[in-house]
């Protein structure tokens, strides 16, 4: 009975030696996926800023500002892609923003929690990109988007380790 008892209570402490290893890890999961979120949502709000406003001329000013308003190119792609917005796609663009900043936040809210759903949510979210990112690399290579990736595939995986962990405990 005693020898059952002990083992009961070691098990205990690896039980809750494992949560509190995960509890700091799924925080710091959580940071990143709240800065992700509010950059993005920034980003969103920032765009209602430029209604009304003639997008090619803040293109102008801001390439200018960079210094690389005299590029080969000059920077045509950009200056395509802005003709064709119109008030109604840039409303639409903020909108798309904000939704994924509200995933991103909800998601990092669960995280801190350590919620089961969260976990899931940042499995599913994490990895429904990665084919689009092994897609932009074979595309164009970049240490930037190896980079992406590997935090990305890093983070999809430790949650997914989390979730069989917690399914042993």
């Amino acid at each position: 009975m005693h020898y059952t008892l002990s083992m009961q209570l070691e098990d205990q402490e690896l039980k809750t030696e494992s949560f509190i290893n995960h509890q700091t890890s799924l925080r710091g999961i959580a940071i990143f996926e709240a800065f992700k979120g509010l950059i993005v949502l920034f980003a969103g709000l920032g765009l209602l800023n430029y209604l009304h406003t003639d997008l090619q001329v803040v293109l102008d000013h801001f390439l200018t500002m960079l210094g690389m308003s005299h590029g080969p190119q000059d920077h045509l792609y950009i200056r395509d892609l802005l003709r064709g917005l119109t008030e109604t796609n840039l409303i639409w663009i903020a909108i798309a923003a904000m939704a994924y900043a509200a995933i991103r936040l909800v998601e990092a809210y669960g995280l801190w929690h350590s919620y089961t759903w969260a976990k899931w949510l940042g499995i599913v979210s994490g990895a429904i990109y990665l084919p689009y990112e092994f897609y932009k690399l074979v595309e164009s290579f970049s240490f930037e988007k190896v980079g992406i990736i590997v935090i990305n595939l890093l983070i999809v995986l430790y949650l997914i380790y989390v979730r069989k962990d917690e399914k042993t405990v």
